[in-house]
């Protein structure tokens, strides 16, 4: 299984990849990032999530449900953009993360 880690300098970062599921959306709690990896639709890979400025992680299973050309990330070196959905065992882990950034946002907690 292929593990990529998906870095965000701060909780509003990492919020503005992530798209939580609603009524509208097709699939669960996504998340965008940018690579070059050759990834395909239905592929279930590990994905580290770093936030540097409040340093926490967490690790979740996803599962690629979308690949697009990326103009941006081609000039960066990764030209695709990935939209991969989370899987039904790890999904309460990114609620449980999600929340974790929302608690660190509204106390303003910040790295020394």
């Amino acid at each position: 299984m292929r593990q990529i880690l998906c870095t965000f300098k701060s909780p509003d970062d990492y919020f503005e990849q992530l798209k939580r599921f609603n009524e509208h959306s097709r699939h669960g709690d996504t998340l965008a990032f940018l690579g070059a990896f050759g990834l395909r639709d239905g592929e279930v890979v590990r994905v580290g999530i770093l936030v540097e400025s409040c340093q926490q992680r967490t690790d979740l299973h996803m599962r690629i449900v979308g690949r697009r050309p990326s103009r941006v990330g081609a000039e960066r070196g990764a030209p695709w953009r990935y939209q991969a959905v989370v899987t039904t065992e790890d999904a309460i882990w990114l609620q449980m993360f999600s929340s974790k950034m929302v608690t660190l946002k509204r106390v303003g907690h910040q790295v020394a």
